[in-house]
C-alpha cells in the first residue's frame, strides 16, 4: 500500500495517468465520427505535443526569477527534463539550509539552484571544485553537485549551548547516587572543555561563546549579508577536511586529543575552541587574586587580570598582531603575530565578539575568595584611595597647565603680523602707543573668550563690565 502511494506521488506517473485518461476521452469523443483509431491517436499526440510545448514555455517563465534570454531558454530545458524524469536537481537554499524533494541531491544532470540573500554554496564535480555560487538563480551543469553543506551568511553565535558546564550543573561535584555513569562522564567532559589553571594552580571553568560571520569583501562591512566567494570556499574546504579527518580518526585511534578538545573541530565551533586555547594560555600568567584586583602600578592600572585576559582573547581572534605578555602578565614591549587570527582567516571566518562568563571554582576556593575579600577590603580601599588622590593631584596640575595654555592662546589670538612686526620704540610716545595697542588686544582677546564660555559669563558677571571700562580707559589715554 505504501509503495503504491509513493508511486502515485511521482510527477512522471501523474503525467502518464493524465495523458492516458485524456487519450481515452479523446478516442471516445472521436469514435462517432468514424475516423480510424490510428489517425485519432496521431491527432491526439500531435495536439498534446503542441499544447505541452506551449504551456511548458509559458509556465517556465514564471517558475524561476529570470532576466536574460539565455536563462529563459535554460529554464525551458530544465523544466522539460525535470517533467520527463531526465533532469538534474531542483533545490532551494534558505539561510544555509537545503529545501528539496527526496533524492534531489543524488542527481548529477543539469539542474537549478535558488539561493536566498543569506546563503552561499560551492559546486563540484567528481574531480574538483568547479565554482562558488551566491544569492540568486544558478543553473548547474551536468555532473555538478553541492560540495558539502551550504553556508549561512548571517552573523552567528556558536556553539549553542556555549562550551563549558550547563547553567544548572555543578562541574566540581562528585558523582551523585542517582546520577548515571554516562551522565557523570558527560558533565566532566563539559568541565574539561574550558577548564584552565591560574599561575598558582587554581582551576577555573567558564562558559565560552563566540560571535562570528564569514569574512566579507572590502567595502561590504555595512551590508547586512555580504557574499565573499573566497570565504565561502574556504569555509566549505575546512568543513570537508574536518569530516575527512574525523572519518580517518575513527579508523585510527592511536593519537588521543587534549582533554575537552575534540580530535577534529567543525568550522562552526572552531572560533570557540580557539578562544578556549587563548584563555588557557593567558590564565596561567595570573594568580587567583590578580584576576579580580586591578594593580596599583603598571601601564593598565584600572584593568584587573580577568579584564586583561578577556581583552587579549578578543584581540588574538580579531587582529593580525598583538602585544606580548610575559609569564606574569606584564607587557614586554614586543608585538607578535596572532596564529589564531591566521587560522580563522584560512577558514574564511571573522570574529565579532567573544564571551567568557560564568566562572566557576571549587567550593573551597569560593569560600577563600570571600574570606580574603572580607579580611582585606579596608586595606585595599585605603590603598586605592591614596592612589586616587595621587591621580587627582596629577590631573589637577594637568588641568591648570591646560587652562593657562588656553588662556594664553585666547588672549593673544588678536596679535596680528602688523603688531608683531612693529620696530622697537625709540621715544616715550612710541613706547606708550605700542603698550596701548598690546594691552588693548590682550584685554579684547580675554573678553571674547569670556563671552564664548557661558560658564565664565555666569561666574564673572560685573567683571566683564570692568574689562570693557578698562578698554575704554586705554583708548582715551594720551602720550
Amino acid at each position: 500500500m505504501k509503495k503504491s502511494q509513493s508511486l502515485l506521488r511521482k510527477p512522471q506517473v501523474k503525467i502518464l495517468l493524465i495523458v492516458f485518461v485524456a487519450c481515452v476521452c479523446y478516442l471516445l469523443l472521436s469514435s462517432p465520427t468514424g475516423r480510424p483509431v490510428i489517425v485519432s491517436l496521431i491527432d491526439f499526440f500531435l495536439i498534446l505535443g503542441l499544447v505541452t510545448f506551449f504551456f511548458l514555455v509559458l509556465f517556465s517563465q514564471f517558475v524561476l526569477p529570470l532576466r536574460r534570454l539565455t536563462d529563459r531558454v535554460r529554464a525551458i530545458q530544465r523544466l522539460g527534463a525535470y517533467i520527463t524524469g531526465a533532469g538534474g536537481p531542483a533545490i532551494f537554499i534558505e539561510n544555509g539550509v537545503v529545501w528539496k524533494h527526496p533524492g534531489e541531491l543524488s542527481k548529477r544532470k543539469a539542474g537549478v539552484i535558488i539561493l536566498d540573500t543569506a546563503s552561499g554554496a560551492v559546486l563540484r564535480n567528481d574531480v574538483a571544485f568547479t565554482r562558488v555560487v551566491g544569492p540568486g538563480l544558478v543553473f548547474t551543469h551536468a555532473g555538478e553537485y553541492l560540495a558539502g553543506d551550504p553556508v549561512d551568511l548571517h552573523r552567528q553565535s556558536a556553539p549553542i549551548p556555549p562550551l563549558g558546564p550547563k547553567s544548572e550543573e555543578e562541574p566540581f561535584a562528585p558523582q551523585k547516587r542517582d546520577e548515571y555513569a554516562e551522565a557523570y562522564e558527560q558533565r566532566q567532559k563539559r568541565r574539561q572543555e574550558t577548564s584552565a589553571l591560574t599561575r598558582d594552580g587554581v582551576e577555573v571553568v567558564p562558559n565560552v561563546l563566540v560571535i562570528y560571520r564569514l569574512e566579507r569583501l572590502p567595502g561590504d562591512e555595512d551590508i547586512s549579508f555580504g557574499f565573499n566567494p573566497n570565504a565561502v570556499e574556504l569555509w566549505v574546504r575546512t568543513a570537508g577536511i574536518s569530516q575527512e579527518k574525523e572519518a580517518e580518526g575513527k579508523k585510527d585511534k592511536g593519537d588521543k586529543p587534549l582533554p575537552g578538545m575534540p580530535r577534529h573541530v567543525e568550522p562552526q565551533k572552531l572560533p570557540a575552541y580557539l578562544a578556549v586555547d587563548v584563555w588557557r594560555e593567558y590564565l596561567q600568567k595570573f594568580t587567583l587574586a590578580e584576576l579580580f584586583v586591578s594593580p596599583l602600578e603598571g601601564p593598565r592600572q584600572d584593568e584587573t587580570g580577568l579584564e586583561t585576559i578577556l581583552r587579549m582573547v578578543r584581540v588574538r581572534l580579531t587582529t593580525f598582531q598583538v602585544e606580548e605578555l610575559d609569564n606574569v602578565g606584564k607587557p614586554t614591549g614586543k608585538v607578535i603575530p596572532s596564529q589564531e587570527f591566521q587560522i580563522l582567516q584560512d577558514s574564511g571566518i571573522r570574529v565579532d565578539g567573544v564571551s567568557i562568563s560564568n566562572l566557576r571554582f571549587k567550593p573551597e576556593i569560593e569560600r577563600k575568595l570571600v574570606d580574603d575579600w572580607v579580611a582585606t577590603w579596608l586595606q585595599r580601599a585605603q590603598a586605592e584611595r591614596a592612589h586616587i588622590e595621587a591621580r587627582r593631584g596629577v590631573e589637577s596640575e594637568e588641568g591648570k597647565r591646560s587652562a593657562l595654555e588656553r588662556f594664553a592662546a585666547a588672549s593673544t589670538h588678536r596679535f596680528d603680523k602688523e603688531l608683531i612686526s612693529l620696530p622697537r620704540a625709540k621715544t616715550p610716545e612710541e613706547e606708550l602707543f605700542q603698550m596701548k595697542m598690546t594691552l588693548d588686544r590682550l584685554i579684547r582677546g580675554t573678553l571674547q573668550e569670556c563671552y564664548l564660555e557661558p560658564q565664565l559669563q555666569q561666574r564673572l558677571g560685573n567683571e566683564l563690565n570692568s574689562l570693557t571700562e578698562i578698554i575704554n580707559w586705554i583708548r582715551v589715554q594720551e602720550p
